[in-house]
């Protein structure tokens, strides 16, 4: 899957300040009925926890498990060759796109935040998850070409809801991942333009 390069930005600017979810009756209807279906399961509130990164242990502030379990299997889709090759290098690469995810959602907007949160719930909650992304089981069992299949689907689709998610997606996954000085040899990245380097945080040197 061939996804367009995106430089590092700040906040919820890097999506859009009305948001991303564009979202027609129907739209709204399954992002209702997913939140609804999570809220009385309790699996959409679930503990953010800690997680290993590079052998630290990281405290996530948005996502939950099964945020993080949707984001390792779809990262691989969306990032394809500008990951490493080896496969330990291409599992750390991969938890720590997940965990700059995790910081990049903390720092949006609440409304952003409730947008990401109502997309998550959609792909979590089995029924809108089979409806939606055609994916009958948990995210832990979807491969690569599986996601890439799904997302795809979304990029071409006609219904607003499913791009603009599709874009939402991407474009998280692609500023967690180029953020990292580390990932651009490897990427052939060139890295964030000047201005970046000196206004974003994560780019400062303590």
């Amino acid at each position: 899957m061939s996804t367009k390069m995106v430089t590092p930005g700040t906040d919820d600017t890097l999506m859009s300040r009305r948001g991303f979810l564009r979202t027609g009756l129907a739209g709204a209807a399954l992002l209702g009925t997913a939140s609804a279906g999570l809220g009385l399961t309790g699996c959409s509130d679930a503990p953010k926890g800690s997680h290993k990164v590079d052998g630290n242990s990281v405290q996530y502030h948005f996502l939950t498990e099964d945020d993080r379990l949707l984001l390792l299997a779809l990262s691989p889709a969306i990032l394809a060759d500008a990951l490493p090759q080896g496969q330990d290098e291409r599992q750390q690469s991969l938890n720590q796109t997940v965990a700059g995810i995790d910081a990049a959602i903390y720092r949006f907007s609440p409304s952003m935040q409730s947008e990401f949160r109502q997309l998550f719930d959609l792909l979590h909650f089995s029924p809108t998850r089979a409806l939606a992304a055609g994916v009958w089981q948990g995210w832990d069992t979807v491969d690569p070409e599986r996601a890439n299949v799904f997302l795809n689907r979304w990029k071409d689709s006609s219904i607003d809801l499913f791009t603009s998610a599709y874009i939402g997606l991407v474009k998280v996954t692609n500023v967690a991942f180029y953020g990292m000085p580390a990932t651009w040899s490897n990427s052939h990245y060139p890295g964030p333009p000047a201005y970046a380097l000196t206004a974003l945080p994560q780019f400062q040197k303590s």
